[in-house]
C-alpha cells in the first residue's frame, strides 16, 4: 500500500524513516496521533507552526480543533554518532520517555517512531518499549526487532547505543525484583 520503510513492530507501534513520517497519506491511514522524533534537527512536518502566535492565545473553538486534529509530536534529541555524550544522554532522555510513551500506547494510541533511516536511535529506542512491553532481555528483543524489520542496526551489525541499552536493562530489572 505504501512504498515506505515502515513496519508495525506491535500492535499500533510503527518505526519507520523520515521519509515516512513526511507521508501524509500513511499518517492518515493508520491514524498516527504521536510521532517520536528521534533527531535533533529533522523537521516535525505536521506540527502546527503556522500560528502565529502560542496555542494557549487562540480561541477555544481553533485551539480545540488544532488539538483534534494534529500530530503531537515528541523530540528525542540525540544525535546519531559514537560521542559519549551522546549514548549516556540516550539513557537519561530514554528513561523519562519511555513512561510517556507507554502510557499513551496502553491509550490506545498510534505511534510513529523515526529518526533519519531507522538504524540507529530510533530502533535503538524501539528496542527498549520491546523490552518493556513483551518483557524480553536484550538479546531476545533485538532478534524479535530484527524479525520484524531487518535493516535495522545496519542488518544487525552494529548497536551504538548499546552501553545505554544494557544500563536501562539493568535499571528496568531491578526495579520488577523490588516491586515484586
Amino acid at each position: 500500500m505504501f512504498d515506505l520503510d515502515v513496519k508495525e513492530i506491535l500492535p499500533n507501534l510503527f518505526l519507520g524513516d523520515l521519509s515516512t513520517s513526511q507521508n501524509l497519506d500513511f499518517i492518515k491511514a493508520k491514524k498516527i496521533d504521536l510521532i517520536i522524533n528521534c533527531s535533533t534537527d529533522l523537521p516535525c512536518t505536521f506540527r502546527p507552526d503556522f500560528l502565529l502566535q502560542p496555542l494557549e492565545y487562540a480561541p477555544n473553538n481553533i485551539r480545540q480543533w488544532i488539538e483534534e486534529n494534529s500530530v503531537k509530536y515528541i523530540r528525542f534529541p540525540i544525535n546519531d554518532s559514537m560521542n559519549p555524550e551522546d549514548i549516556n544522554n540516550f539513557y537519561y532522555h530514554s528513561i523519562q520517555l519511555i513512561p510517556l510513551i507507554l502510557q499513551k500506547y496502553k491509550n490506545n494510541s498510534n505511534i510513529l517512531i523515526h529518526c533519519k533511516d531507522t538504524n540507529q536511535v530510533s530502533s535503538s529506542l524501539m528496542l527498549l518499549l520491546i523490552i518493556v512491553l513483551l518483557n524480553l532481555n536484550i538479546q531476545n528483543s533485538i532478534e524479535y526487532l530484527l524479525s520484524k524489520k531487518s535493516n535495522v542496526f545496519f542488518n544487525g551489525k552494529h548497536i551504538s547505543f548499546l552501553d545505554s541499552i544494557e544500563k536501562f536493562y539493568q535499571l528496568y530489572t531491578s526495579q520488577l525484583t523490588t516491586s515484586s
